[in-house]
């Protein structure tokens, strides 16, 4: 089973030597498993790939889903070059079962946030303060 590189969007988009070989008459591809929360942001950036990239290097193949199926997937066989997970535990995964090649780089990060409508009866309890809370409702 191939190893499993893991590495930036950024060296993703410059890399062509990490893609799957093509077979006579197939255009190269670099097949890419990633978190579903990446969909929109993946596609653009497989778009401006496409349009940016020389004649030589390959299309991007995106795959997304949870971050757990794909690397369940990877595990068995899948024949990802590129992870990008949601969650660094199964990057560790992946790692621990010695299907990485190198060490995974954050590229990006979140935050979480919490909406409720106004009318609501929830009672929000709040353990940050500072820059974290970016707004609370004032009768709550």
């Amino acid at each position: 089973m191939n190893k499993l590189h893991l590495i930036s969007i950024a060296l993703m988009l410059l890399t062509a030597g990490l893609s799957t070989p093509a077979r006579a008459g197939e255009e190269k591809r670099l097949t890419v498993f990633a978190a579903a929360s990446l969909t929109d942001v993946m596609q653009q950036l497989s778009a401006k790939w496409l349009i940016s990239s020389e004649a030589n290097q390959p299309k991007p193949r995106l795959s997304f889903a949870a971050s757990a199926i794909m690397a369940r997937q990877i595990k068995v066989g899948a024949p990802a070059d590129i992870f990008i997970s949601a969650n660094p535990e199964w990057i560790t995964y992946l790692h621990e079962a010695n299907l990485t090649v190198g060490s995974a780089i954050p590229i990006a990060q979140n935050q979480l946030v919490l909406a409720a409508p106004i009318f609501s009866t929830l009672s929000v309890s709040n353990p940050l303060s500072g820059p974290e809370l970016l707004a609370l409702h004032p009768s709550k």
